[in-house]
């Protein structure tokens, strides 16, 4: 068939070949318009991939060429993704047939899920943490609803096989100059334009628009959800105020966490998820707007800030706990209201911060009672959680008072920058979560710092500035020890006070490395050891001499023996 693109003039072929060739080329393109009319039937589309990817995966690779090119990617910098994409998105088509089917059995792993709920409330727990049944039929009613939109439905189960095109290494490769390589989704989206995937797979103008919209915000609500975009950045997603689009997008989102693993979508992760729903439904609606929503949220989390000061100056106690303690107040009479919502924008960059280093379940309230001394099980019962244990609300708790108690003790005007930044659609940070884990917690806070400082040098006026810990999350594993050094060793007066040291980590070679990418207003952050082992391999590789290279082999294991690092 490469024969045939050739340019006429440079190749003399019979036209007898010519001919064969051509019936060939016609044959194929027969065969591949029958296979995708058929695996593309929204009731089988999980079985008939799984078939053709156990048992002929050569056949789908001619079908779905984009498919099964992300069959063997490097997934050392994802935190949750551990098995191939190929794996996780057949995942994800075995749950939305399922929903298509009503088989609500076969859209949860049912016996991981039991197990989780016996380790979350004991050996005696009944039943599962995931999705309730209620829940499930909610969004069995919204597949049916999608049904009614032809070009939007044929765009929802076309983006199950397309959602992370973005991790494509040959188009990642051709369009490096032109994609942001901290977010996968937008890359995603930018393939399917320039590649014309959806003129290919049989959608019209419509359906392309709803494709590209659908894989470049599928991930929009797991990034959400970790803190790694503001509730602001919602603005995005109700551009378009189209309610089914949305419902398509929140379906895609719930079932993608699912496939990554049965545990990212319990029951109350689910309720959040659904409550969000709604909030965006009654905004396109013209209900109530995003700024009314947010407005709100901030002046509920600065009523808590403001009782728990004056419950902590009265030192009096409250049977009812803070919550109690904060109605028997007139905060609306005493206090100013601009002051509650700037305090409450404050909070809740806080609990954007807890969500960034993975603590998903405990607010700012629940610290608050701590603070004050209500009993930990009180807390907890007034939550009313349906799939967290105890244990576990306990420790995501002592986790985010340390966190809480790192940050009470920085220089007002850092920790006020960080609040401010993260309070606003400013910053959208990517692969924090990964690389945070493995560092101390004063540390933690030093790398975003300087993530953030850099961030505000390069961002224009009028976007979010993109904050790229990947590089650093495909090596944090190995290199901790030396990355918690660099760091001990670095003041964060240091970081904040002296402007030269941002330029330093601008310039450097070895350290904490900033890198402003092509893409605009992208900053990627990463880490280079003194000794570079790959650059001295290179160079072994250019010396001819052998006395040269033995001389030079054993400086080098010198050297490598005296430093800390494995």
């Amino acid at each position: 068939m490469v024969l045939l693109d050739k340019d006429k003039s440079s190749i003399k072929l019979p036209i007898r070949q010519k001919q064969w060739f051509e019936k060939v080329a016609s044959l194929r393109e027969m065969l591949r318009k029958n296979f995708l009319e058929i695996i593309f039937k929204p009731e089988d589309i999980f079985t008939d991939l799984d078939l053709l990817y156990r048992n002929a995966p050569t056949i789908l690779n001619f079908i779905l060429p984009e498919f099964m090119s992300l069959e063997n990617l490097d997934l050392s910098q994802n935190l949750y993704l551990k098995s191939p994409v190929t794996h996780y998105i057949l995942k994800s088509t075995q749950k939305f047939q399922a929903l298509v089917r009503g088989e609500k059995e076969n859209f949860q792993d049912l016996l991981y899920l039991h197990r989780l709920a016996q380790r979350e409330f004991g050996p005696l727990a009944a039943g599962t943490v995931g999705v309730n049944e209620a829940q499930i039929q909610e969004l069995e009613e919204i597949i049916n609803q999608l049904r009614k939109n032809r070009p939007l439905f044929d765009a929802f189960v076309k983006a199950f096989i397309f959602q992370d095109i973005g991790r494509n290494p040959q188009l990642r490769e051709r369009y490096s100059q032109h994609i942001n390589p901290a977010d996968l989704s937008q890359a995603g989206a930018f393939f399917i334009e320039q590649e014309q995937m959806a003129k290919r797979y049989g959608l019209n103008k419509k359906g392309e628009e709803y494709l590209s919209f659908l894989v470049k915000y599928h991930g929009f609500m797991h990034h959400t959800l970790r803190g790694e975009l503001p509730l602001a950045a919602l603005s995005e997603v109700l551009e378009p105020k189209d309610k089914e689009l949305l419902d398509a997008l929140f379906l895609f989102s719930l079932i993608m966490l699912s496939a990554i693993r049965e545990d990212l979508v319990i029951e109350d992760l689910a309720r959040r998820m659904f409550r969000v729903r709604q909030m965006c439904h009654e905004i396109i609606d013209g209900k109530v707007t995003l700024e009314d929503q947010l407005k709100r949220i901030y002046l509920e989390r600065g009523k808590i800030f403001f009782a728990m000061q004056k419950h902590q100056i009265s030192g009096l106690s409250h049977a009812g706990g803070l919550e109690a303690y904060m109605n028997s107040l007139n905060l609306d009479m005493e206090t100013d209201e601009e002051g509650l919502a700037k305090s409450g924008r404050m909070i809740l960059a806080m609990e954007r911060f807890f969500c960034l280093r993975g603590i998903r379940y405990v607010r700012f309230s629940d610290i608050a009672n701590f603070i004050v001394k209500v009993p930990l099980k009180f807390i907890y019962k007034k939550r009313g959680f349906s799939s967290i244990g105890y244990p576990t609300f306990e420790r995501e708790i002592f986790e985010a008072f340390r966190l809480y108690n790192t940050l009470q003790n920085l220089n007002e005007g850092v920790r006020h920058f960080i609040f401010e930044t993260l309070s606003e659609d400013r910053v959208r940070i990517f692969g924090y979560e990964k690389v945070s884990g493995y560092l101390s917690y004063e540390n933690q806070i030093k790398l975003l710092l300087i993530g953030l400082l850099g961030c505000e040098r390069i961002r224009a006026r009028d976007g979010s500035c993109y904050l790229n810990f990947l590089p650093m999350s495909g090596k944090i594993d190995k290199r901790y020890e030396a990355v918690n050094n660099f760091l001990n060793l670095l003041p964060l007066e240091k970081i904040w006070d002296n402007k030269q040291q941002l330029n330093q980590f601008f310039r450097a070679k070895t350290g904490i490395l900033l890198k402003k990418e092509n893409f605009p207003n992208v900053l990627s952050i990463d880490f280079r050891e003194r000794i570079d082992v790959e650059q001295k391999v290179a160079y072994m590789k250019t010396i001819n001499n052998l006395e040269q290279l033995k001389n030079y082999f054993y400086y080098s294991l010198r050297s490598l023996r005296k430093y800390p690092f494995n």
